[in-house]
């Protein structure tokens, strides 16, 4: 599936993070559980069960910018740290080059594996 042919401008936060925990629902074969909207503690979806716990979060950034995905990600460190999960996914409408992506994954230094 080539997701750069999709339109994700027209979903508002609340329509990508359900696309995404749907997508990942299918992808993984398990039920990620999403939160009401508010403060999420780094937390959009999640799986936590006897084998393994992920957890998921979703940022809509489709008309942004990747300095201002990157600064977020930044400040989002410390609540991944106090989360102490099995695996971190990032989920994002930004369309990245590869060169943004590495950016990222050296930024969360060890959260992010690609």
């Amino acid at each position: 599936m080539d997701l750069n042919q999709y339109k994700f401008d027209v979903l508002n936060d609340e329509e990508f993070e359900e696309f995404s925990r749907d997508i990942l629902s299918s992808h993984y074969k398990k039920t990620f559980r999403t939160y009401k909207r508010g403060r999420d503690q780094g937390i959009d979806a999640s799986i936590c069960d006897e084998k393994e716990s992920i957890i998921v979060q979703v940022k809509h950034y489709c008309n942004s910018t990747f300095s201002n995905l990157l600064s977020t990600m930044k400040d989002e460190i410390v609540k991944i740290e106090k989360l102490n999960v099995d695996k971190y996914i990032l989920v994002t409408s930004l369309n990245l080059s590869v060169g943004q992506c590495k950016s990222l994954i050296d930024c969360m230094s060890g959260y992010l594996s690609s």
